[in-house]
């Protein structure tokens, strides 16, 4: 005969059904956890794999959980396609990637150094760049994209850059008392098909990145940001005309 209701309620309170149902969660959080491990050896790799004669290091930091942030590894591929050296990391990981910067740059291996987060990784950039400037060591570019929390401009950091969305999660960043290089709040708002979730994978958020990046690594001739691409709408910002939300904010 088939399962009653009474049946299926009996069942369903038996202590083994409970067991199965934990078993099944465990399964879950352990798949995600070897998932967060498979990309975290994924970005040691990637970092084995960097140009060891870079005299560059770009320093590319995700957010929660270390895998709500793929887009710094699409961004990773792209600069590494175009000989820039970048690495994969996740947001725990800065006070060690802080270290290991330093570290570098006094042993001349690294004399340019630039941080790029998302999220929570966004956090990490500001507390890395922070943390760096204790141990003396110059950021050339920090850039944070959709942080979750305000937080503030501090360190040797040339130039600072946040993309926020206003209508999400996203903060401005403020300026710190002993902040000398040059803050860019820009509201990314108006961009198309944009949020908190896609504003790392986001191409037109890339362009320009990349384009910050480029300007960072060229000093020298300091060339524009890259320019939106033709089928991008002419009214979006672009880096160069950005609102500087902050700049002037105590």
């Amino acid at each position: 005969m088939g399962r009653t209701i009474a049946d299926t309620d009996q069942a369903e309170g038996d202590p083994r059904w409970s067991r199965r149902i934990v078993r099944s969660l465990l399964t879950l959080v352990c798949g995600f956890l070897l998932l967060s491990v498979a990309i975290g050896v994924d970005n040691v790799s990637a970092r084995e794999a960097a140009t060891s004669k870079a005299s560059h290091h770009v320093y590319l930091i995700r957010g929660l959980l270390n895998v709500f942030s793929l887009g710094m590894d699409e961004l990773g591929e792209k600069l590494r396609k175009q000989g820039i050296n970048a690495t994969v990391h996740s947001h725990i990981a800065w006070t060690s990637l802080a270290a290991e910067a330093a570290e570098n740059y006094k042993a001349g291996r690294e004399r340019t150094i630039i941080l790029v987060g998302h999220s929570l990784g966004a956090a990490a950039v500001a507390s890395m760049a922070e943390r760096l400037g204790e141990f003396g060591v110059p950021v050339r570019l920090a850039v944070e994209l959709d942080p979750v929390a305000t937080n503030t401009a501090s360190g040797r950091v040339d130039l600072f850059v946040n993309y926020y969305i206003s209508t999400g999660v996203g903060k401005l960043v403020q300026k710190g008392p002993r902040f000398r290089g040059t803050l860019r709040n820009i509201e990314a708002k108006n961009y198309p098909n944009i949020g908190h979730l896609n504003i790392d994978k986001h191409p037109m958020v890339h362009q320009q990145v990349i384009g910050y990046i480029r300007q960072a690594l060229n000093a020298h001739r300091q060339p524009a940001p890259a320019k939106p691409e033709a089928n991008q709408s002419p009214t979006q910002p672009s880096p160069e005309n950005a609102r500087a939300d902050s700049a002037t904010r105590p």
